[in-house]
């Protein structure tokens, strides 16, 4: 609800710039239910299986929010393809997209190696968003 409140009244952003933000943002909350011990536990003394299920919820919200993002932009993307803030984001995207292919039911229980290993992929989601949102600040500056 939140992410719909701050997307419709943001007057600065248009929605394609918009949705890229909220994927940001949410982004940003996402790590804090990630880990076992996290302030959330601590403070809150919640048990570490609620937390992951926002965990689980907010990693949704983002992929779907950055997905919305990379369509409004696909156009750009196959025109321009070789500017840089373009591969970068559809980079940081697909490193998004390993992570939530494989954390269906079935993929954790039966194969938990590869579950485990492919959420290691976030160091790339988080590098090329960090590069892609750098990139695209600066040539909205220029």
């Amino acid at each position: 609800m939140a992410n719909v409140v701050a997307l419709l009244l943001s007057p600065r952003y248009p929605i394609d710039r918009g949705l890229g933000s909220l994927a940001a943002a949410n982004t940003m909350f996402l790590v804090i239910p990630a880990t076992r011990n996290n302030i959330a536990t601590w403070f809150l003394g919640l048990a570490f299986d609620h937390i992951i299920l926002h965990h689980r919820f907010l990693g949704r919200v983002c992929i779907s929010v950055s997905v919305l993002h990379f369509a409004m932009y696909a156009q750009r993307f196959v025109k321009q393809y070789a500017e840089t803030p373009y591969w970068t984001g559809a980079a940081a995207l697909l490193c998004g997209l390993a992570i939530v292919a494989t954390t269906t039911n079935w993929m954790r229980r039966n194969h938990f190696n590869i579950f485990f290993w492919t959420h290691y992929s976030f160091f790339g989601f988080f590098a090329f968003g960090f590069i892609h949102v750098k990139q695209v600040s600066a040539a909205i500056i220029l």
